[in-house]
């Protein structure tokens, strides 16, 4: 049937479908709005993180779920690329498959990249206007134009002295980066306008921020 999936920030997922929500599963904080996707095939794909904290598919428009990484780790950012291939990042429990994970088979199984980039760690992710999708991994941001090829495409602002724990990257229309990121102990957000050679920190803002849970 054709209906509207909602996730929520601490509660489940939710269904609406000819004037009813239902509760469909995976309750518990962490299934946030930014954590599942609905994939060509029609399948569904969840990243949870917080309890139940994992990978999850659904071929059944979300009646039930299964566990495709079974490694309780905390993914933090999903993208899924023009080519098809679905990446995603964060972890910390289980290092084999924490940082960058790729799934070529519409998220049936992942693997761990994080050797072919040279990288311990991936906070985030975006895609521009042209469809070429980026990482941010360790201290700099990857730039793949096909969704299987990465290569360094810059480095993210010197302010971060360790590596993000998440970040929020924005390719505007106009070529324009907005980065947020955070670690145990900093956070920022910055613009750069010559495609991260350089980063102007954005201190303008209308009120005091300290966290940023999504960034469009």
């Amino acid at each position: 049937s054709n209906r509207l999936v909602v996730s929520t920030g601490h509660n489940s997922l939710y269904a609406y479908n000819n004037g009813t929500w239902q509760d469909i599963g995976l309750g518990g904080f962490g299934c946030g709005g930014n954590f599942i996707h609905k994939l060509a095939n029609g399948r569904i794909i969840v990243e949870k993180n917080g309890y139940l904290r994992d990978l999850y598919i659904s071929d059944n428009n979300a009646v039930s779920y299964t566990n495709v990484t079974n490694v309780d780790n905390d993914y933090f950012d999903m993208i899924v690329a023009p080519n098809g291939n679905i990446y995603a990042c964060g972890g910390s429990n289980t290092p084999s498959m924490t940082g960058l994970i790729k799934s070529t088979n519409n998220g049936s199984s992942f693997t761990q990249i994080n050797s072919q980039l040279g990288i311990s760690f991936c906070s985030g992710f975006a895609k521009d206007c042209s469809g070429s999708i980026y990482a941010v991994a360790d201290n700099k941001i990857f730039k793949s134009i096909d969704g299987n090829n990465w290569v360094q495409h810059c480095f993210i602002p010197a302010f971060f002295t360790a590596t993000p724990w998440y970040s929020f990257l924005v390719i505007s229309s106009s070529g324009d980066y907005y980065l947020w990121s955070a670690t145990n102990t900093l956070f920022g957000f910055f613009k750069s306008s010559d495609q991260g050679v350089t980063w102007v920190q954005i201190t303008d803002l209308p009120t005091t921020v300290n966290n940023v849970t999504n960034l469009k």
